[in-house]
């Protein structure tokens, strides 16, 4: 366990929605995250309990999140939890209140941060960035917003398999053999582990879940090789569009997209799904 005062400062919680949305906290040893005054993460919303959860780390497990009895539950990407080992990008629930879970990594050199600023592919924090930027658009024109999660399944038999390399060749592949299917104005992110999200603008495109269907067939009849030997990937898709929401905002549409994608799961894997409504 880690010893008592130390401080392996590597994780952030960034709160998504409510009265902080867009503030960033660093996380300590431990954290209780509530609505009364007395918690190390305050957020101040009627559906989080005063005593809500507790995020601990440790250095098995690393940063653990602990419900503690809260009313309107904890979730971790739409599933209620008591208790679960947070990943990089996991999307945590307080009741009503979405935050981001991240581990920090090291800042990108000048260079490849300008070159990454050229192109339509972006990491998580600033696809969260672009996301916010696109609604304000799209509400500001009165357009049309989707957003697709990309799940890719299996990919830890490619790494029990093949690998470590042969999972990272994977995702590199995947992202050359989804690019081709996008529009220029569309964007591409490694959002969470094995999944990626793209944001694009409806314009005329119709059916969201066209594209998705799109995608999903190119990388189903695509041959992916590390090294030698082929590697057969399939996606589930989750898609979500600005209309679906009952009240449209960033949150509402993040968890239409991971409700949908958890359904494209379920379902059997290497589907595309669409929730209608929030």
């Amino acid at each position: 366990m880690t010893k008592r005062g130390s401080f392996p400062g590597t994780g952030s919680l960034t709160i998504l929605s409510g009265p902080r949305a867009g503030s960033v906290v660093r996380l300590r040893v431990s954290a209780i995250v509530g609505r009364s005054s007395e918690c190390d993460i305050r957020v101040r919303d009627p559906g989080v309990s005063r005593r809500h959860a507790r995020i601990v780390y440790d250095d098995e497990s690393g940063y653990v999140l602990r419900d503690l009895g809260s009313r309107n539950g904890t979730t971790v990407l739409g599933q209620r939890v008591t208790r679960h080992r947070l990943f990089d990008g996991a999307l945590i629930g307080f009741g009503p209140v979405l935050a981001r879970f991240s581990v920090d990594r090291p800042r990108p050199d000048a260079g490849r941060e300008e070159a990454s600023a050229d192109t339509r592919r972006l990491d998580r924090e600033r696809f969260d960035d672009r996301l916010i930027e696109e609604l304000s658009r799209a509400k500001r024109h009165g357009t049309g917003l989707w957003l697709l999660f990309l799940g890719i399944d299996d990919l830890g038999a490619v790494h029990m398999q093949l690998g470590p390399a042969a999972g990272d060749s994977a995702l590199q592949q995947l992202m050359a053999t989804i690019d081709p299917v996008l529009h220029t104005d569309d964007v591409l992110a490694r959002y969470d582990g094995a999944e990626f999200a793209i944001l694009a603008r409806e314009g005329e495109r119709g059916d969201p879940l066209a594209l998705a269907e799109r995608i999903r067939d190119v990388v189903q009849t695509t041959r992916f090789v590390h090294e030698t030997t082929p590697m057969s990937l399939t996606v589930s898709v989750g898609v979500a569009a600005l209309g679906d929401c009952r009240a449209p905002s960033a949150d509402q549409l993040v968890r239409l997209a991971d409700a949908s994608l958890h359904w494209a799961k379920i379902s059997g894997r290497n589907c595309c799904k669409r929730f209608l409504s929030s």
